[in-house]
Order: C-alpha cells, then sequence, then structure tokens
C-alpha cells in the first residue's frame, strides 16, 4: 500500500532504536532477552527488525530508551505480523495493550514532538 493512501490510525514516526524484547520461553528462546532495532513507531505499536521469527499472537514485553532522554518505556505487545526481509531479518509488527494513562501520555508526547 503506498504512503499516500495508509489508512493507519496513529501517525508513525520513522525511528532506529534499540529495543528490548522479553519473550516467554519457547523452542527459540530462553527467557533471557534479546535485542532488536525498531524501523517505526506508533502510539499503537511498533515495527521491529529482529534475527529471528517470534510466532503471531506471541505475548511479549517491549522495553526502549525514548530517543533524546533517559525515559524508558517498558510495554507489553502482541506479535500481529511477522515479515521475512530481503536481508534475511525479520520485520515484527507488535501492538501494545495494556498501557497505563501515564504511558499513553508519555508515549504520545514523544510522537507529537519528535
Amino acid at each position: 500500500m503506498s504512503q499516500n493512501n495508509d489508512m493507519r490510525q496513529f501517525k508513525r514516526v520513522k525511528e532506529n532504536i534499540n529495543v528490548k524484547l522479553d519473550v516467554l520461553k519457547t523452542e527459540t528462546f530462553s527467557n533471557k532477552f534479546e535485542i532488536g532495532k525498531t524501523e517505526n513507531i506508533s502510539a499503537s505499536g511498533v515495527l521491529i527488525r529482529y534475527d529471528k521469527p517470534i510466532d503471531i499472537g506471541q505475548n511479549i514485553n517491549v522495553s526502549f530508551l525514548s530517543p533524546n532522554s533517559f525515559e524508558i518505556f517498558s510495554l507489553n505487545a502482541l506479535v500481529v505480523r511477522v515479515e521475512i526481509t530481503l536481508d534475511n531479518q525479520y520485520d515484527i509488527g507488535v501492538s501494545f495493550f495494556n498501557m497505563t494513562e501515564d504511558d499513553k501520555k508519555r508515549l504520545n508526547y514523544y510522537l507529537t514532538y519528535h
């Protein structure tokens, strides 16, 4: 879908920051944290570039440092999309859930003034 026809509910901010992924123990993951890099972020979720696939429907915790500050976001997320990239990485689309009002305000502030 082209940029002009994008009907997403929330504005996406193109941002490349490291994120810590906490994934429950599975065959691929062993309860330790993993590191990925964001491609873009919005008020409803984030697209993460990662070297392994994560199952769609998997609940994870995503933590990252807000750029230009020392503010840490730690949000629950649901994997909603997984696509392999040309360089054999994975684009993992996650949707945030159970966000507190404070989390929403802080994230919206960052996205608005970015």
